[in-house]
């Protein structure tokens, strides 16, 4: 069933875009843009679960 309600569809775009940043980061950090990584990790820090804040945490410091 597809979601029919405002919220649910706004729920899909904001986890879309944040997973699109963080591939983004993720790319900007391998080709060695570290400080674009840094800032682009620091955008979605506050909405990502655990696991994967821990691990956006540590990338922030290790920069």
């Amino acid at each position: 069933m597809w979601p029919t309600g405002h919220s649910t569809c706004q729920t899909a775009t904001d986890a879309a875009g944040r997973d699109a940043s963080l591939a983004l980061a993720d790319l900007e950090w391998r080709t060695g843009r570290r400080d674009d990584a840094v800032a682009r990790y620091r955008e979605v820090e506050d909405a990502l679960p655990g696991p994967v804040a821990a691990f956006v945490r540590r990338r922030i410091l290790e920069a």
